[in-house]
């Protein structure tokens, strides 16, 4: 199994606080599911490609596809994936 490490503190970020006042855990949890499934391929090199679409992501997430697309469309809009 591979493993990253992340500050257990990673929930005070503002960038994550915004995050949270705006979609609460759903989009928290959608975040790190995106990070570790990032992680996964870490070799090479780091990538922000994920294998899962919105729809793939909403079914996994019990969510809506249309939340999913707006969840990670203000999470880059925020910055979390720079």
């Amino acid at each position: 199994m591979k493993w990253f490490q992340h500050q257990s503190k990673a929930h005070t970020d503002a960038k994550l606080q915004k995050l949270l006042i705006k979609y609460g855990f759903q989009g928290y949890g959608l975040y790190w599911y995106c990070i570790e499934s990032v992680c996964q391929n870490l070799e090479p090199k780091l990538t922000f490609e994920l294998e899962q679409d919105s729809e793939i992501l909403a079914h996994i997430g019990k969510m809506d596809s249309r939340v999913v697309e707006e969840i990670m469309l203000y999470m880059v809009n925020v910055g979390l994936f720079t």
